[in-house]
């Protein structure tokens, strides 16, 4: 049960995903996506849970389960992640429709290191993986869709997907998309965000708790935390978009 207070804590802290535990979506089929090029091993962002148990090798019945109307997370532990044994991997499978219990495709994997772990070799696998990180890059505000540009931060590697929303989305599809998710974006800002945001992200933190306390200082809490787990590292990936869209269709 310690592992379990690594995730909540960070969650608390920094609100990186929406894991309520939970029970209802169904287990209709939904629509895999195609490679975008940041996937936990090649899984295609959008399958459901079934799917990503078969292509992990993961017997479901042992793993931990959360869910309510609109996600499942699934949870395994000691499981070996880009060449070393990562405490937990978090799956997170989410309903993007207004309908409750509809399909939860794939669409975030939480992956938390431990302080023993071969950190310089989590990173050059995740190289490997994904390509050079991003030295710069810029996010796009979804209520102006006016966009920020970020530099790379110590401690923290970002890669993001060379596919962009604009080249799964047709022109004739992109203002319902804008009305599911991005209500009151202008034309023009739906235009730019639609070149330029992409649909799946990579995020390691080499060292969570102290990126946590930089953001937001220290607590109890969170000093409890490192002293029962050290100074964990953490990969985040994030393939919302891409389950958005496809849910939509």
């Amino acid at each position: 049960m310690k592992a379990r207070r690594v995730f909540s804590v960070a969650a608390i802290a920094l609100s990186l995903c929406l894991l309520a535990g939970l029970c209802g979506c169904s287990g209709e089929a939904g629509t895999p996506a195609e490679p975008t090029g940041i996937e936990f091993q090649d899984i295609p962002w959008n399958s459901g849970p079934e799917e990503v148990c078969e292509a992990l090798g993961l017997n479901m019945d042992t793993l931990e389960r959360e869910e309510d109307s609109y996600s499942v997370t699934l949870t395994a532990r000691d499981m070996e992640a880009f060449g070393t044994t990562a405490t937990l991997a978090q799956f997170r499978f989410f309903n993007f429709s207004p309908e409750e219990g509809g399909y939860c495709g794939l669409d975030q994997v939480h992956i938390v290191f431990p302080e023993s772990a071969d950190k310089e070799a989590v990173l050059a696998a995740l190289t490997e993986a994904f390509g050079p990180e991003a030295q710069e890059y810029t996010q796009y505000d979804y209520i102006t869709g006016r966009p920020r540009t970020y530099a790379k931060e110590e401690g923290i590697s970002r890669w993001f997907s060379p596919t962009k929303l604009g080249d799964v989305l047709s022109e004739e599809e992109r203002p319902a998309f804008r009305d599911l998710y991005l209500m009151g974006l202008s034309d023009e800002d739906l235009a730019s965000l639609m070149e330029s945001e992409p649909v799946s992200i990579a995020t390691w933190t080499e060292d969570y708790y102290g990126q946590i306390e930089a953001e937001h200082g220290s607590t109890p809490a969170l000093k409890a935390a490192v002293e029962e787990y050290g100074r964990v590292a953490t990969l985040d990936l994030n393939g919302e978009h891409m389950a958005r869209v496809l849910q939509m269709s």
